[in-house]
């Protein structure tokens, strides 16, 4: 989410420039040319311009650049931003920064050479477009996204498509147990921006440190291929967002796991005041609610070479930090080949071994009468009581 939030408005104050220079067709008066510009700003919010000078190109260069938006939750500043004509009339205008930083109240971003150029399909139907290439989004000591090229279709309507092609993203957060990082390689990402936001990613391959959650273990490594993540924010009367990941070839340092995986969810937000739109929940306003069930819950391990199978399905209540309420899991696991699929996700370190050899006895105990399963168990989670086919564990 915050990554929509940095494109959308880093690309505002790209727009904010490029639109009056390009309409004045050739440089102005620098004064002038800056009250025009701080005229057309979204109500409420600030632009600070440290110097403007003109370019061999005719071009325009902006230096020290500071854009705050409305609520002051985001800050864009920029070193310099040039801004160049082209002669051909589908391109434009050509722009470049060379290093920035946005600020949101809880993260920042640098961002480093920054190459674009401005599209037009139509005039008419001010069909514009943003085409570019990014060499570094870092997020201080948690993301990097290297070798980044983009497309952002509709900048100025209220329908827009983003399309990103990433040789590597390295993504750290922290998560409740501990940090988590995420490595893809050769990432194509496409979303589209309307009423709803719908979001596609693929990557080739799948890299998930889980080593340093809950107690450190340096095994608790996954490696994937053939990754697919569907993520929407929709409206259904409350606002959601489902999410599917699936993957293959699924190995830890200790071998392989499975060779397919699914993992879904829907994501539910509760304790709204207002009917929000799409920009409002993105940019997290507390009158929109916030993240509290998440329901739905479906992973599905399958491994073809043994025949294995692990399903797990629950609903979450109350589920996320801060949620305000107890929180109550209702879930169920069936397995087929039992004792096979259970050891390797213990040796893996994905599973904790205590945990782990209470549910492998667990589902032992509870034969499945059906041909897809061996055993099934159910696990119910009350605040801080878990019980285990009806019996408290813990």
């Amino acid at each position: 989410m915050k990554i929509f939030r940095i494109f959308f408005y880093t690309f505002l104050v790209l727009l904010i420039f490029i639109i009056p220079f390009y309409g004045a067709g050739r440089i102005v008066i620098p004064g002038w040319l800056k009250n025009h510009i701080s005229s057309s700003l979204p109500i409420g919010s600030e632009l600070q311009i440290g110097q403007m000078h003109s370019t061999s190109k005719m071009g325009v260069l902006y230096k020290n650049l500071i854009f705050k938006n409305s609520d002051k939750t985001i800050q864009v500043n920029l070193s310099d931003l040039i801004i160049e004509p082209n002669l051909d009339i589908s391109e434009p205008i050509n722009f470049r920064v060379s290093s920035g930083l946005i600020k949101s109240n809880n993260t920042e971003f640098f961002i480093d050479n920054l190459n674009g150029k401005i599209l037009v399909s139509s005039y008419g139907d001010k069909d514009y477009s943003i085409l570019g290439n990014l060499e570094e989004l870092k997020e201080t000591e948690k993301s990097v996204f290297n070798n980044v090229d983009f497309l952002i279709n509709g900048i100025i309507t209220n329908q827009k498509k983003i399309t990103v092609l990433a040789k590597e993203i390295d993504v750290k957060f922290l998560s409740p147990n501990g940090l988590v990082e995420v490595k893809l390689s050769n990432l194509d990402l496409t979303s589209d921006f309307d009423k709803d936001l719908k979001t596609k990613i693929e990557a080739s391959n799948l890299r998930l440190d889980l080593s340093n959650v809950g107690r450190v273990n340096p095994n608790r490594i996954l490696i994937g291929e053939k990754v697919l993540l569907t993520l929407d924010l929709i409206e259904r009367n409350v606002w959601q967002m489902p999410i599917e990941l699936k993957a293959e070839n699924i190995k830890a340092i200790s071998g392989e796991i499975g060779s397919k995986l699914e993992i879904k969810g829907i994501g539910i937000w509760k304790n709204a005041t207002k009917n929000c739109i799409l920009y409002d929940v993105l940019s997290g306003k507390k009158e929109c609610g916030k993240l509290i069930d998440v329901v739905g819950i479906g992973l599905n391990l399958i491994d073809t070479n043994k025949k294995g199978k692990f399903e797990f399905l629950a609903d979450g209540y109350c589920v996320t930090p801060n949620a305000g309420c107890q929180q109550i899991i209702e879930s169920s696991i069936r397995t087929k080949n039992t004792a096979e699929v259970i050891s390797k996700t213990m040796i893996s370190g994905v599973l904790d071994p205590i945990i782990g050899g209470i549910l492998l006895g667990a589902l032992l105990s509870s034969p499945d009468n059906t041909e897809a399963y061996d055993h099934n168990a159910s696990i119910k989670v009350i605040g801080n009581r878990i019980l285990l086919n009806g019996k408290p564990i813990i």
